[in-house]
């Protein structure tokens, strides 16, 4: 309640009370009990069932209401060498305080402040979709089994990419990039996926990708998982019942 409402009640038996709670949550966990289920570098050794009970901990109606959910790799010895630098934080700084200008100035005289307060008409007016934005977000919604409250959360986190930006529509790219941080509703990494990526990181044959910005990679690696791969459902279910009848064969009793 705390998390959709910014406040929380505490009723009793004579009396009930109402204090504001309006926060942030930030919180941690590794992909797996062992740490290493997506190091490409270590081997992980827990099972399907251990890795499902791990997960099981955060309940689904939690996740849904947690903004994003991203993933955060190991730090490779060429990064660590690398002597690109990165935005500062004072420019860092100068984008947020933009974007929150743009945010108060659109929703002047109404009841939101900012993305997040978004809700009903008010998302549809200032979160449009043209065609082939509604076209790519319905197939994800549909192959990754989202929420009705993940799809709004999509929509104020594509809104907030815009902003940040400074582009008064959104785009495909705003959607990937809000789809991209989705992790814990993506499940398990896809097959595609781990099999692309080792592939990427030879940059001698992958020029034009490692030419992109990093934003602009996790996009383009969002398009093509969930292209390549959620929207293949037939394929993943053959095989699903193949391996469930090899799991559990059937005796039959002699006649």
């Amino acid at each position: 309640q705390p998390l959709e409402q910014g406040r929380v009640f505490i009723s009793r038996a004579t009396y009930a009370v109402s204090y504001p709670a309006d926060f942030m949550l930030l919180a941690a966990m590794n992909p797996c009990p062992c740490g290493y289920s997506t190091d490409p570098r270590h081997e992980c050794t827990c099972s399907a069932q251990a890795v499902a009970r791990y997960r099981a901990r955060l309940s689904g109606p939690l996740l849904d209401r947690i903004d994003l959910h991203v993933e955060v790799p190991a730090v490779s010895y060429e990064d660590i060498r690398s002597t690109h630098a990165g935005p500062s934080s004072a420019e860092v700084r100068e984008r947020v305080v933009r974007a929150r200008e743009i945010q108060r100035e659109r929703y002047r005289g109404t009841n939101c402040r900012t993305n997040a307060d978004l809700s009903g008409r008010m998302l549809d007016e200032y979160c449009r979709l043209g065609r082939e934005e509604h076209e790519f977000l319905g197939n994800a919604v549909n192959a990754l089994a989202l929420s009705a409250r993940a799809y709004t959360r999509i929509l104020r986190v594509a809104r907030t990419i815009a902003d940040l930006e400074g582009a008064a529509e959104l785009s495909l790219t705003h959607i990937a990039e809000a789809i991209s941080c989705r992790v814990l509703d993506r499940g398990q990494p896809c097959s595609f996926l781990c099999g692309v990526v080792p592939h990427l990181r030879r940059r001698d044959r992958w020029p034009y990708f490692w030419a992109l910005p990093t934003r602009r990679r996790i996009c383009r690696l969002s398009c093509w998982c969930i292209r390549r791969c959620c929207f293949w459902p037939p394929a993943r279910k053959r095989r699903s019942a193949r391996a469930g009848r090899r799991a559990f064969p059937v005796r039959r009793r002699p006649s």
